[in-house]
């Protein structure tokens, strides 16, 4: 008995389906999704004899086009949720403000003075934790700095010997 036109196109549906997941799956397989790792820049020191290998220059290409493109497709993208966070921030902040007064309306005067003290001295915290965090980032940023130029003058020494 011979197959029915039906149950061949439903064959070749489902054929065309696999071949699309396929598709999908090899493609997502090839294309990494960015991260961090991808923005790494190359070392300052100079390049090392592989360096010479011509693969090298042809990914260094390709990377350069990927980054190239990723950002011109992002940046309208970020440039429209900016607009709309700033659109709805106002909107949010002015509601925000109206409840807060009438809240304060019903408060006793001691309650509202109490509550001004408190938002005081918590913003002074956060300006004093902002302060540390800065401190400790510099500290970091340094001792990074003097790992590099450490290993910079040990790839330099190995060259020499």
């Amino acid at each position: 008995m011979k197959p029915s036109i039906l149950s061949r196109a439903a064959g070749f549906g489902a054929v065309l389906t696999g071949a699309i997941c396929l598709l999908a799956a090899v493609t997502a397989a090839q294309v990494p999704p960015p991260t961090k790792s991808t923005e790494q820049k190359l070392p300052a020191s100079p390049p090392p004899a592989h360096a010479k290998d011509p693969r090298l220059a042809g990914l260094d290409a390709q990377i350069a086009a990927a980054r190239a493109e990723r950002k011109q497709e992002i940046e309208p993208l970020e440039a429209q949720l900016k607009a709309l966070k700033q659109r709805f921030d106002a909107q949010i902040d002015s509601l925000v403000a109206q409840r807060r007064a009438i809240v304060e309306a019903g408060e006793s005067p001691e309650l509202r003075d109490l509550d001004r003290r408190e938002t005081t001295e918590l913003a002074a915290l956060d300006d004093r934790e902002k302060g540390e965090v800065t401190q400790l980032h510099q500290r970091y940023d340094a001792e990074r700095k003097a790992l590099r130029e450490e290993y910079a003058r040990r790839r330099k020494a190995l060259k020499h010997s």
